[in-house]
């Protein structure tokens, strides 16, 4: 691949997520990429993991204009003959776009199970303007304090999380995920190095947020402080990281379907809803024939 294409896999990869970026850049340095293929209207990568986690992901990024069936037909030669290839290793499928034809088409040709939906949100620089009048019009926002991380505080770094998710019914049963899982929630705040922030109100933590590239990938707000504006202050705090780069004229956030109330919120402060992202799994028992 030539570094203008590099690039531009990099730059619609980043319309998925974050991982689907990073998963790039370690595939070009350890040769795990598998097959690509772009044109003007998007990309779409095969990518293996290493034999422990014994995995493959297809990604894929489009714009609305593509729907091309002859073309959509040899992404699909191209799954199927990968697929068989590495037939022992688990199978799935990420795609953003804002074409669900073409979504749709690959999860009923494969009989994918579909594992998280959602929408993604364009962050256009104006948005820091709108959330940053409403963030200085609220007095409480002097009370919260920037805080250090240390390892003292991982537990309730965790359990923050966890509740701010319980709140929103983002997960099931009750299960404390980032409580039960220290060691992954210390290599999140670690990866994110300066790019996560903490804050505290009336010396308890209150909100904390985390970006990567041109993604927020993490906002929360302790339930408890709910309705005191914080979401406004922690998302503007945010965008205003990402917008550190004068090179940037955009980000992104991804919302899940459900969270209607996150959905109106974002909307409300001036963020875009763009396109849909969808993550599928492929059933073990679906038979490939061309």
């Amino acid at each position: 691949m030539t570094q203008n294409e590099i690039k531009f896999f990099k730059e619609n990869l980043l319309k998925i997520s974050v991982s689907a970026y990073e998963i790039f850049e370690k595939s070009l340095k350890k040769d795990y990429l598998l097959d690509y293929f772009f044109n003007s209207h998007g990309v779409y990568t095969a990518i293996k993991s290493d034999s422990r986690d014994n995995y493959i992901v297809f990604y894929f990024s489009f714009d609305n204009s593509f729907s091309d069936v002859k073309i959509i037909n040899e992404f699909i030669i191209k799954i199927i003959n990968i697929s068989k290839k590495y037939e022992n290793r688990d199978i799935f499928f990420n795609f953003s776009g804002e074409n669900l034809f073409l979504i749709e088409y690959f999860r009923k040709y494969f009989s994918l199970k579909t594992d998280s939906y959602g929408f993604q949100y364009k962050i256009p620089r104006s948005s820091k303007d709108i959330l940053r009048i409403k963030t200085e019009k609220n007095y409480l926002v002097s009370d919260l304090k920037e805080i250090q991380y240390s390892n003292f505080i991982l537990k309730d770094i965790a359990e923050l999380i966890d509740r701010s998710f319980y709140e929103l019914d983002l997960v099931e049963n009750n299960t404390g995920f980032y409580s039960e899982n220290p060691d992954y929630t210390f290599e999140i705040i670690k990866n994110a190095g300066r790019n996560f922030k903490l804050f505290s109100f009336k010396n308890e933590l209150a909100c904390l947020y985390i970006t990567k590239e041109n993604f927020v990938s993490l906002i929360c707000v302790n339930p408890k402080f709910q309705g005191l504006g914080f979401g406004t202050f922690i998302l503007y705090r945010a965008i205003e990281n990402l917008f550190k780069n004068p090179e940037r004229l955009c980000g992104y956030l991804n919302c899940v379907e459900y969270n209607k109330k996150a959905q109106l919120f974002y909307e409300k402060n001036g963020l875009i809803k763009t396109s849909h992202f969808k993550e599928h799994t492929l059933e073990k028992n679906f038979s490939l024939i061309v």
